[in-house]
């Protein structure tokens, strides 16, 4: 196993509670930004009803807002505290019917969402798996296989990047470097070693 994986899976799946707090942090955001993407898709002439995937959903901020102003949504994420977090906060924003969510690698995405798409749109949304691994192929084939589920005409959109490219620039800029998230119970500092 690589050390992009190892990290990957310890902070994403075996320290997925403590990332949870990071999450559940950024719901307030999630809206607004959700605002902000659903004025981007109007725009592009993606309307109410269409079918999203947001990869790297986390708990779902962005999916389940989504699914209020009316798009068919699928999230996927690695993490299975993650995904059942969304799920129970699907059921209590009421839109358990017009979200599904589901654990998985996004380097398998056509086999994980054969049922549901193909997709008028994917989106990743800031913590996104594109440069999470050291291996450019797995990049490589995460767009390939988004290309593979997305409609002809259809979109793929990075927004609000956060990857181990952007830590590193930041680190060579500023050594010592850490990212902080203020929660209502404490705080939670990342230093990334590159």
């Amino acid at each position: 196993m690589n050390h992009s994986r190892e990290w990957i899976r310890e902070v994403f799946v075996d320290k997925a509670k403590l990332f949870l707090k990071v999450l559940n942090s950024q719901w307030k955001r999630g809206e607004e930004e959700t605002s902000y993407i659903t004025n981007l898709l109007r725009k592009l002439g993606v309307s109410s009803g269409s079918r999203i995937l947001d990869l790297g959903c986390g708990n779902g901020r962005i999916a389940i807002n989504l699914a209020k102003y009316g798009y068919r949504v699928v999230g996927i994420d690695i993490s299975p505290a993650f995904i059942e977090d969304a799920r129970k906060k699907a059921k209590d924003h009421n839109v358990e019917d017009k979200v599904t969510f589901i654990v998985g690698d996004a380097r398998e995405l056509s086999s994980l969402t054969s049922e549901y798409g193909p997709f008028d749109v994917i989106l990743c949304v800031w913590t996104t798996l594109i440069g999470y691994y050291n291996n450019i192929d797995d990049d490589i084939k995460i767009f390939h296989e988004a290309h593979k589920v997305t409609r002809k005409g259809g979109y793929f959109l990075l927004l609000r990047t956060m990857n181990r490219d952007f830590i590193a620039l930041a680190h060579s800029l500023y050594p010592r470097c850490s990212f902080v998230s203020e929660l209502e119970n404490g705080t939670v500092v990342i230093e990334p070693s590159i």
